[in-house]
């Protein structure tokens, strides 16, 4: 099984899988090679993991194309063709590393991402084996109303990053009194540096579609559009596989598990784009308009795609969805917080030794993701500041590394998951500079703070950072932070100028502090 993610693909997966093939093509032994998606290592990809029935599984990490034929001799022969040291496993494998010996691995607590890296990601039969759509099965079996008051309790949050009770949202589109109803699954994940959304799409895809019809049956909709971003490509494919052998297995269509319940379900691909984050940006681009969002009331629950009740839910909150159903609500609730129960996936990147995602409990620290698990700042720097919440999110220097990861605190920004690790050879203001521009291009232009103000900011930086600073800019900067936080329309020119102002509060930035006139 060849780890063939977007992580893996760029790396070599593909080369890989054929050199495999042909290897064991060779020596004419009964063994299958297949695609599986990423198990979340980014940093060892090409990983290969062998499935036996009967056995652990175990694995190789970093396996290159030229390593096939002795990685198959090892199979068929001896350990020692290719050696151990190169392989770990979940299980008790004789001569082989477990599971103790990854931190990466040890230190989470995975259930989104339990079979990911494990399984051919769009096989219906295969997620059926391992456990697949028993919520929906437990759904079905139970009115709507009891769906959503089971979720309700389970205290899902929204895992997009605004995190409203997903069960909440839920129950107010159900008690709409307009017909049709519709469920817009949030793939689009436009956000630099965040992948964990394709990552599910790409490991698990019948996951998000089992989340997606549970709500669609709790709501009263019959009909599911999934909103995949432009350029996850591998996303589109092994969704549109798992929705063609779902709809197969009469898991989708018509009298679903031979229930009253009928949904229909399809993708639809967005041009791309920070801004479809925000969902009635989303919702324009669907009915094909120009995606810009809309002001509100009324809210998406009451009027929303073609005017009618809908909701939109991120493709991680939907997969924590079969999991409440099928093993109950006080099962989700043993991890996390009291307020936040559940886990969250963050996607780690930067300079930092271990790249890739992660599952840990709502609550657990900035320290033990970054260093426990993705094992620190590589090559004996230090780090300088951790950036939360991707180019609108906030620069946390090392002294907050100890702050729960909890959504809506006010001094740690956890959003949709998004860590960047930048090292002592990073110069702040650059930083800030870049991320006040991405976010200034990514304005829709609808609303002038967001359009106009964002724009003045990274004029003022690229100003300063050129230097040639004039008096009043640093007031000037913070004026116009201010202004677009609590005057744009929605959420991008709001949180725009986090960057700025959390750099500003927790570091020494002697450009900004030595401004002429000021």
């Amino acid at each position: 099984m060849v780890a063939s993610g977007e992580c893996g693909q760029a790396v070599g997966a593909a080369e890989v899988a054929a050199a495999l093939r042909a290897a064991v093509a060779a020596r004419r032994v009964p063994l299958a090679v297949v695609e599986a998606g990423c198990t979340g290592m980014c940093y060892q990809a090409v990983q290969v993991t062998l499935q036996r029935p009967g056995a652990p599984d175990l694995t190789w990490d970093r396996v290159e194309p030229g390593q096939a034929t002795a990685l198959v001799a090892a199979v068929v022969d001896t350990w020692a063709a290719f050696p151990p040291a190169f392989a770990w496993s979940a299980g008790g494998v004789e001569g082989v590393a477990g599971l103790d010996s990854v931190p990466f691995l040890a230190g989470q607590q995975r259930i989104l991402l339990e079979h990911a890296g494990r399984m051919v990601p769009a096989d219906v039969d295969e997620a059926l084996v391992r456990g697949g759509y028993q919520g929906l099965a437990q759904a079905l079996a139970r009115p709507p109303e009891a769906v959503i008051d089971e979720v309700k309790r389970a205290g899902l949050a929204g895992r997009g990053g605004a995190y409203f009770p997903t069960g909440v949202k839920w129950e107010y589109c159900h008690r709409a009194g307009k017909s049709p109803r519709y469920v817009v699954v949030n793939a689009e994940e436009g956000e630099p540096g965040l992948f964990k959304d394709r990552h599910l799409l790409t490991a698990a895809p019948h996951l998000v579609v089992e989340g997606a019809l549970i709500a669609a049956y709790a709501v009263g909709a019959e009909r599911v559009f999934f909103y995949v971003n432009g350029q996850a490509q591998l996303a589109q494919e092994r969704l549109t596989a798992a929705l063609r052998q779902a709809t197969a297995r009469g898991l989708l269509g018509r009298a679903i598990l031979g229930s009253a319940f009928t949904c229909a379900a399809e993708v639809r691909v967005g041009g791309g784009g920070y801004v479809l984050g925000e969902e009635t940006a989303l919702l324009e681009s669907l009915e094909g308009r120009r995606p810009m969002p809309r002001p509100r009331p009324p809210h998406t629950v009451e009027a929303g795609l073609w005017g009618c009740p809908t909701i939109i839910d991120n493709v991680e909150t939907l997969a924590c969805v079969p999991f409440i159903l099928a093993r109950g609500a006080d099962w989700f609730r043993q991890w996390g917080t009291a307020r936040f129960p559940g886990t969250k996936l963050l996607a780690i990147s930067g300079d930092i030794a271990r790249p890739g995602l992660v599952e840990v409990a709502i609550g657990t620290s900035l320290r033990r993701v970054l260093y426990d698990l993705a094992g620190g700042v590589p090559n004996g720097r230090a780090l300088q500041a951790v950036l939360t919440e991707g180019p609108s999110g906030d620069l946390l220097p090392p002294d907050r590394l100890d702050v729960p990861l909890e959504p809506k605190r006010p001094d740690v920004l956890l959003g949709s998951g998004n860590l960047v690790a930048l090292d002592t050879t990073r110069r702040l203001l650059d930083v800030i500079r870049r991320l006040t521009r991405y976010n200034a291009e990514e304005s829709c232009g609808k609303c002038t703070p967001c359009r106009e103000g964002v724009n003045r900011m990274w004029e003022i930086l690229e100003r300063i950072a050129s230097g040639r600073p004039r008096a009043g800019d640093r007031t000037n900067l913070l004026y116009l932070a201010d202004i677009a936080a609590a005057a744009s329309l929605c959420g991008l020119g709001q949180m725009a100028p986090r960057p700025v102002l959390s750099a500003l509060r927790y570091f020494h930035l002697p450009e900004l502090e030595a401004l002429p006139g000021e």
